[in-house]
């Protein structure tokens, strides 16, 4: 290979590697990465209010059927299946900070079942989920048992704006 040949070779590679790094190309990365991860998240967020819903509906019903108000084994199979279905949801394909806040907001969620529980048994959680005002009888139990919740869901709120994503809990 003579001088000329290589020095052509050389420019050749040295401009594809620059246009391989160049910013347009690293935007439009950006914007695929930016997009997938709000894809990601919809996609969670969807299955979490699908799953919210559903739980709503039945909680309602059991409060509304007094054959089954008093029936713990239906409560708590009720609050026990929207658990379940939350941890189903498949966040692998979600950002880190999300994945954090997500799990972050599932504990929060049954530690406040725990505690409303211990108050009040599962006909409490159910009730608490529809009203939450109607089942605390001070302000204290409250603040223990729905604040970590309220902040776990305030923290994935923010991190689902940061991606454009909103929820409709």
């Amino acid at each position: 290979m003579n001088a000329a040949a290589f020095i052509l070779a050389f420019v050749a590679m040295l401009l594809a590697g620059c246009e391989t790094n160049s910013p347009t190309n690293s935007t439009h990365s950006s914007k695929r990465e930016a997009q997938a991860n709000k894809a990601a998240i919809q996609r969670v967020v969807d299955q979490m209010q699908a799953i919210t819903d559903e739980f709503k509906d039945s909680a309602a019903q059991l409060m509304k059927n007094p054959m089954l108000a008093g029936v713990k084994g239906d409560q708590e199979t009720c609050i026990a299946k929207m658990n379940s279905d939350l941890d189903n949801i498949d966040i692998s394909n979600c950002p880190a900070d999300f994945r954090i806040a997500f799990t972050k907001y599932c504990q929060s969620l049954r530690a406040s079942q725990e505690y409303m529980k211990s108050i009040t048994g599962w006909r409490g959680v159910l009730r608490g989920f529809l009203h939450p005002t109607c089942v605390f009888t001070t302000s204290e139990d409250a603040d223990r048992a729905l604040k970590p919740l309220e902040n776990a869901a305030n923290e994935l709120d923010l991190i689902c704006a940061a991606y454009n994503v909103k929820i409709k809990m």
